[in-house]
Formats: structure tokens, C-alpha cells, sequence
């Protein structure tokens, strides 16, 4: 499942200003001085709007405390919405909740899932705000039983259908704009989400403006397996979609209607083991790929655990060049193992 922008991210994302700058972006409109700078706070509890001219602050936005007790990931709109997602604190992927501010006043969104359309979490759904501050988009992938159980009572097949509507939760007023079904799917290790295709919708820094990207894969027991990516853009009250000549595993940014696009290929390693293949970062733009980063080639690094990869990029405005941070996959220590195959 690609990385979410979270609160330990936004600290991380404050410790340089370079990473500040990159975030004034996040909440940014068509042109600089439309810009807006939005900072979690942990002291104050709040999210606070500074003035890019003074440093002062001039709005705060209160958060509920458990922002700052587990990686959530948050959203924050130019308009100034604040969406955060609460999840299980046992660290899976099952949703407990939504927060939303909608700039006047704060609302607590809880999804209402049938146990039958679950598989570990998939069926919960996701939101990405709207640029124009309407309703926000919802996404989740519903798994409905299709075969019977097997005598210890794991699920023998499902049907599961990835769906995309904008509107409220509770359904009235919804508008549709995407509905997947896919072939039914045999849930041969227990849990259906290692076997069977799940959708995941992303947006630059989680908010659609006139486009976004829809990546179909099968998240797998050891390693996800990707499927395909499609580019939706909106034209007049219509959403086309066009399928990319890739698949990408975890996209970092995108402008001018998805032309152009960074995304990261993470590396392969499991079970404990972090550098099995060189991770990389690519730029796409109007069907050219170059590669920015190549780790093995920048680091040598192919005979020690440790790996190092673009935790977060963002392209320029006039779309010429791209920042990018490079993250290692675990701390300073005193030693760092050799690779199992080194």
C-alpha cells in the first residue's frame, strides 16, 4: 500500500525548511500568491495557518489528541479543510473514523461496513478532499462472499468491486463515478486481500482538483503485485479515464492534469530484510520516462540492509524540475548487517 503523508511525517517534514517550503505548496492554488502555510503543532494541539509575509500566525484549528499518539494521515486542503483518518491502533489497515474540519466547524465521519463486504480493512472508505470545498471523494473496495466457507470458516472466494462516489457517507446525494467489479477471486491463504485485486486513489497531497489516478493490485502476502494505473480528468461535469502504459507502485506528485508525474519503485525486500533490489524514482512526462534516483547506483549500497528512497518529491510550478527527500529505511546505529546475498 503506497506511504501516507502522516503526523510523525509532518515532524519529520519540519525539521528542515527546504521540507517546510515543500508543504506551503501542499495547500497552494494557481499561482504564489494564493500559497498558504499550515503547521501540526504538538504543543498547541492544533493546526495552525502562519502568514507567509509576517510569520504569525492567524488561524488555529484544533485537533483531537490522538493525531499525535499514532500515524494518521492528514490532509489539508487551500481552502483550509483538515481531513485526518483514524485507524485501528493495532496498526492495521481497518479504519475507525474520519475527522473533518470544513473550515467553520469540525465532524466526526465513521464508516458503516457489513462484516460480509470486508477483507482485512479494504471495504472502509477512504477520502480525498475537493478542491473546491464540496463533499469529498470516497473510495473502498467491497470483498461480498461468492462461495461457501471451508470447515475452519475461512472464505473460499469473493467478488470484489472497487467503487468511487463524492457526497456524504451516509449515501443520499452520492454522485458515482467509478464501479469495478472484478472476476470472483479465491481466497487461498485465509485472507483475501493476499490473493485478490483491492483499488487505491491518489491526488496531489490528497485533494482532486481536475484530476487523479486510480492504481488496481493485489496487496499480497509477501510483496503487492500491480495491476494497473488509470489517469482520470475531468472535462466539463464529466470524468474520462485513460489507462497508463505502466502500472505505478507508489505515485509522489503529479501536475498539469497528470502530464507530468514523479512516483517511487520500492524496493522488493521482505521478511525483515530492507535492500533486495535498488529502489528508484522516475519521472513520467507525455510518455517519456527518466530516472532522477537509482540507489544502488547512487550509494553502492547492494551488500548492506539498509535502504535508502524518495520518501516525498514535488515538482516545480512551471514543471522543469523536482525536489525530492531522500530517507533511509532505518536510523544511525553502530552497524548495519550485511545483505543475505552479499
Amino acid at each position: 500500500m503506497p506511504r501516507q503523508f502522516t503526523a510523525s511525517a509532518w515532524s519529520q517534514f519540519l525539521a528542515t525548511a527546504c521540507l517546510v517550503t515543500l508543504f506551503a505548496h501542499a495547500a497552494e492554488a494557481g499561482t504564489p500568491a494564493d500559497k498558504r502555510l499550515f503547521v501540526l503543532q504538538k504543543a498547541s494541539g492544533a493546526v495552525i495557518e502562519y502568514d507567509l509575509k509576517t510569520g504569525t500566525p492567524v488561524n488555529s484549528v484544533p485537533v483531537p489528541p490522538e493525531t499525535f499518539k499514532q500515524d494518521h494521515p492528514i490532509v489539508v486542503s487551500h481552502r483550509g479543510e483538515v481531513l485526518i483518518s483514524f485507524y485501528r491502533p493495532d496498526g492495521d489497515a481497518v479504519l475507525m473514523r474520519h475527522w473533518l474540519w470544513d473550515g467553520a466547524k469540525a465532524q466526526i465521519l465513521t464508516p458503516k461496513v457489513s462484516p460480509a463486504d470486508d477483507s482485512d480493512g479494504w471495504a472502509y472508505p477512504r477520502a480525498l478532499l475537493s478542491a473546491d470545498g464540496g463533499n469529498p471523494f470516497w473510495y473502498k473496495t467491497d470483498m461480498k462472499v461468492s462461495g461457501k466457507a471451508d470447515a475452519e470458516g475461512s472464505e473460499q472466494a469473493v467478488t470484489p468491486t472497487f467503487q468511487m462516489f463524492r457526497g456524504t457517507l451516509s449515501g443520499p446525494g452520492t454522485e458515482k463515478i467509478i464501479q469495478r467489479a472484478f472476476a470472483e477471486c479465491k481466497c487461498s491463504t485465509g485472507a483475501c486481500s493476499e490473493t485478490c485485486n483491492v483499488g487505491w486513489a491518489w491526488a496531489p497531497h490528497g485533494v482532486i482538483q481536475d484530476f487523479f489516478f486510480v492504481t488496481y493490485f493485489v496487496p499480497g502476502q509477501l510483496q503487492p503485485s500491480y495491476e494497473s494505473t488509470y489517469l482520470f480528468t475531468k472535462r466539463g461535469d464529466k470524468w474520462t479515464r485513460q489507462k497508463r502504459a505502466e502500472a505505478s507502485e507508489e505515485i509522489l506528485d503529479a501536475k498539469r492534469r497528470g502530464e507530468i508525474m514523479v512516483e517511487a519503485v520500492p524496493d522488493a525486500g521482505c521478511c525483515g530484510w530492507a535492500n533486495d533490489s535498488s529502489d528508484m524514482t522516475i519521472v513520467r512526462r507525455s510518455g517519456s520516462r527518466i530516472t532522477i534516483f537509482d540507489e544502488w547506483s547512487r550509494y553502492n549500497n547492494q551488500r548492506y540492509d539498509v535502504s535508502f528512497f524518495s520518501s516525498n518529491a514535488e515538482i516545480s510550478p512551471d514543471g522543469s524540475r523536482v525536489a525530492h527527500t531522500i530517507t533511509s529505511s532505518r536510523p544511525w546505529m553502530p552497524g548495519v548487517r550485511a545483505e543475505r546475498f552479499g
